[in-house]
């Protein structure tokens, strides 16, 4: 690819862009988990992190051995909780010429949530396994993301090799995306300065700059 000369005006660079579920209030869908193994195992991925309104959320630093001050400081999220992610298959069905109810086309998108939403999953798991049952999924809060879940008798996506197949290659990517956008991975030193902490001084690397020429030099 060519390298390209330009200014500030081009839109279509926009970095990261994370695009995930994320429903409004009284929206309804049928989806089915991904799973990238046979047993299922490989389903979900997630981090323990601590989240509050008006902070970002991070990846709690504590270990058994040890806990950081994000664990330790008073603060309304001091206690971490699991930020847990999976890819989901969001289906578009419809009708065909003869009425017949068919799979008009899918879209695939992680889906990040918290320890409640998965408990829910886990208690449909119990009776209707998510790798051979779709959910249908419909949300009460748009706001909060509440959200509440209904096993159906069963999965789409699994029902035809061709297209399990299919659509397992298209979400890996998709899946390991999810590990990046569970928490910011920072240090014990930037957590105290985001939660207002005095985190003393640093060197500088330029300190050989005389910083009263410079000021002087200002307009």
């Amino acid at each position: 690819m060519a390298v390209e000369s330009f200014g500030t005006e081009r839109e279509d660079i926009q970095g990261n862009r994370f695009k995930k579920l994320k429903m409004e209030t009284d929206d309804e869908i049928r989806c089915g988990v991904l799973f990238f193994d046979d047993a299922g195992k490989k389903m979900f991925l997630g981090v323990k992190a601590h989240a509050k309104k008006d902070m970002k959320t991070f990846i709690c630093k504590s270990t058994k051995e040890k806990k950081e001050i994000c664990c330790t400081h008073s603060y309304e999220a001091n206690v971490p909780k699991y930020h847990i992610g999976c890819v989901v298959i969001i289906y578009n069905i419809g009708k065909d010429d003869s009425g017949k109810t068919r799979l008009k086309g899918y879209d695939l998108m992680p889906w990040i949530f918290w320890e409640k939403m998965y408990q829910k999953l886990v208690s449909a798991d119990k009776e209707f396994p998510l790798i051979s049952h779709d959910v249908k999924l419909k949300c009460t809060n748009g706001d909060y993301q509440t959200i509440d879940v209904q096993s159906c008798k069963d999965s789409i996506w699994t029902s035809d090799p061709k297209l399990k197949a299919k659509v397992i290659e298209e979400g890996k990517a998709l899946y390991e995306s999810i590990s990046r956008n569970l928490g910011a991975d920072i240090n014990v030193s930037e957590i105290k300065e985001i939660l207002g902490l005095d985190v003393g001084g640093s060197d500088d690397a330029a300190t050989d700059v005389d910083l009263g020429s410079v000021v002087d030099s200002l307009a």
